[in-house]
């Protein structure tokens, strides 16, 4: 009796630990807007876990915790890495990157609680500055052309 007890709490936690780190389609979510942040959830509760995304070229993985976005990562169909995005409390905050499908650099940002702030520089597929910004607080304080 005590060792059916046992198995059935142990098989009843782990059902609850694996649900956490679940994989879901990002198009089987429901997403609700509250001030522009995404929540999101998965049968009527907030969602923990990856929600994948699929293109043609790429597939993006959104990793949320209760609801909240927490980083979202891309990767080209050869697994070369895609994106690189942070979010704090839903909104994009610290370094973002995107590369191109060679691998070099595309794009580095950064943002601070859902807004540009900081340098924005953008690259050619050769891995070349073409384009920086300067952000603060959202709002672009100077745009120079590298080309």
């Amino acid at each position: 009796m005590r060792i059916s007890l046992l198995i059935s709490n142990v098989l009843i936690f782990l059902s609850f630990a694996c649900s956490e780190n679940d994989s879901v389609l990002y198009e089987d979510l429901d997403i609700r807007f509250a001030h522009e942040i995404p929540f999101y959830e998965y049968k009527g509760s907030p969602y923990t876990g990856t929600a994948v995304e699929s293109f043609s070229d790429c597939k993006i993985e959104h990793h949320i915790k209760t609801g909240l976005e927490t980083k979202q990562l891309g990767y080209y169909k050869d697994g070369e890495k895609e994106r690189e995005l942070l979010f704090e409390n839903g909104k994009k905050n610290g370094p973002s990157k995107m590369w191109w499908p060679n691998g070099a650099l595309l794009l580095e940002e950064q943002y601070s609680d859902g807004d540009l702030n900081g340098k924005v520089k953008r690259y050619n597929p050769e891995g070349e500055v073409v384009e920086t910004k300067i952000y603060v607080n959202g709002m672009l304080e100077l745009a120079l052309d590298s080309l």
